[in-house]
């Protein structure tokens, strides 16, 4: 047997104990990589719950809208002021 016969057998049996070893460990890696992603789409489901839940609200409106001409001017100051400073 020379040397290369050796090296490519011994390479072979090395490549044929690393595919049994992983055959036999894909079941079990398996059933934790499932367990692992369903565990992070419910940690992102309950992120995406709570954080809307946290942020603060504002109770007033972003914007006033009026079809009536005859409201003076100084009125519309006013809420404009009331506005800028409750937000």
């Amino acid at each position: 047997m020379t040397n290369e016969d050796f090296d490519r057998l011994w390479q072979r049996a090395e490549v044929e104990s690393y595919a049994a070893r992983l055959s036999q460990e894909y079941p079990e890696w398996r059933a934790k990589q499932r367990r692992n992603t369903g565990f992070a789409a419910v940690v992102a489901v309950m992120m995406a719950v709570a954080i809307p839940m946290l942020m603060p609200h504002h109770n007033g409106y972003g914007k006033v809208y009026c079809n009536r001409a005859d409201i003076a001017e100084a009125q519309w100051v006013s809420l404009t002021s009331e506005i800028l400073t409750t937000v």
